[in-house]
C-alpha cells in the first residue's frame, strides 16, 4: 500500500481501518457489508459502523436495493470539494469569533492571566521573539547566536533586528567571547544595541534569556528541543534585570 496515501489520508482524521476499509470500497463498483466484514476479517457491526463514518465524511456514499445497502466510493476529486468547504466554514467561523472577541475579553476576569505560556519549533520561537517587540521597552538578553540555526538566523536578521531597529527598541547583550559575537559586534551601532562580553573562560550560553517589561522570553536552539517560554511575572524580571546588571558591569565593553 502506498505510503503517501496512508500519510495524507491519516493526516484527513481517518483511523487505519476506515483506510483500509475506503481503499477496499474505492478499488470496487460497489460493496456489501458482509463481503467488506470478510475481506478485512472484523465483525459485520463494526464493518457497517466504519462504512457510515465514512460517508459522514464524505469519502463513500450508500444505496440502498431493497432490503441490502451497496456502499461505494465517491470521486477522490470530493475530498477536495470537501477541504474547500469547510476551508469557507472555518474563515465563516474565525469571522464570527472576531466579531465577539472584544465582547469575550471584557467579560473574562481581569485577574486571571496565564504567567507562563510555552511555544515549540521555529515558529513557535519567532512568535516569542514577536512578542518582546509588542511594547517599547529595552531588551536585556544573555543570547549566543553561534547556536542558532541557519533559518533563525535569516529570520533575525532580516525581520527582527529591522523590526526592532525600527521601533527604537534598544537591547544590551551579554555574550559568549567568540568570533562570530567579535565580528556580529562592530554593527552595534547600525542594530540599535551594546554588546558586551563574558570573561573568555565562561563559553557556555545553551540558551538565549530576553528581560523587557515585566516579561522574561527564554529560548532552546538544539534542534532536538527547540521551543521558547514567556513568563509574564514582575518579581522574576526584577529579579533576572538585578542578575543582569551585575553581570553588565563585570563584562568587558566592546573596543
Amino acid at each position: 500500500m502506498n505510503p503517501n496515501i496512508i500519510n495524507t489520508l491519516q493526516e484527513l482524521g481517518l483511523s487505519h481501518l476506515e483506510i483500509t476499509l475506503y481503499l477496499e470500497i474505492l478499488s470496487k463498483e460497489e460493496s456489501l457489508v458482509s463481503s467488506l466484514a470478510k475481506k478485512l476479517s472484523i465483525k459485520r457491526d463494526k464493518t457497517r459502523y466504519l462504512c457510515n463514518k465514512l460517508v459522514e465524511k464524505g469519502m463513500i456514499v450508500v444505496l440502498r436495493r431493497g432490503k441490502t445497502f451497496f456502499y461505494l466510493a465517491n470521486s477522490p476529486e470530493k475530498i477536495i470539494l470537501n477541504l474547500e468547504q469547510e476551508k469557507i466554514l472555518l474563515t465563516k467561523k474565525q469571522e464570527k469569533v472576531q466579531g465577539v472577541l472584544n465582547d469575550l475579553k471584557n467579560i473574562m476576569d481581569p485577574n486571571i492571566f496565564l504567567p507562563i505560556r510555552s511555544f515549540h519549533g521555529l515558529e513557535g520561537i519567532i512568535e516569542t521573539y514577536e512578542d518582546t517587540l509588542k511594547d517599547d521597552n529595552e531588551i536585556l538578553a544573555f543570547e549566543n547566536i553561534e547556536k542558532l540555526s541557519p533559518e533563525l538566523r535569516l529570520y533575525l536578521s532580516e525581520e527582527y533586528v529591522p523590526q526592532r531597529v525600527k521601533k527604537r527598541i534598544f537591547a544590551k547583550a551579554i555574550v559568549p567571547n567568540n568570533s562570530r559575537h567579535n565580528a556580529d559586534s562592530k554593527l552595534d551601532k547600525e542594530h540599535y544595541r551594546e554588546t558586551r562580553f563574558l570573561p573568555e573562560y565562561l563559553k557556555f550560553i545553551e540558551l538565549e534569556i530576553n528581560i523587557y517589561g515585566k516579561k522574561v522570553a527564554i529560548f532552546s536552539y538544539q534542534p532536538q528541543e527547540m521551543f521558547s517560554v514567556i513568563l509574564e511575572s514582575p518579581a522574576f524580571s526584577n529579579t533576572l534585570n538585578t542578575i543582569f546588571q551585575f553581570c553588565w558591569v563585570n563584562s568587558r565593553k566592546v573596543r
